[in-house]
């Protein structure tokens, strides 16, 4: 359900106007409710958190061009 809310967010371009550290937060917080509610972080970043250049494993931001495949983890994370 949380994917879903953030693909509809994207949709509306709701991150452009929020900017890059601001929609940090804001899926930071998002994942912090999933988390409280057994989410995993790759199911609620599935197909958005690349876009958004947000990795799934260290919720740092990269560049998109960063993330080598689909998968939403960063070359850095991928190294580990």
């Amino acid at each position: 359900m949380l994917n879903q809310v953030l693909h509809l967010l994207e949709e509306r371009h709701f991150f452009k106007s929020l900017g890059r550290k601001k929609t940090m937060n804001f899926v930071e917080e998002v994942l912090e409710v999933g988390c409280e509610w057994g989410c995993a972080d790759g199911e609620i970043l599935d197909g958005i958190g690349q876009r958004l250049g947000i990795c799934h494993c260290c919720h740092d931001y990269h560049d998109p061009t960063d993330f080598k495949d689909d998968s939403g983890i960063c070359k850095a994370c991928r190294k580990e």
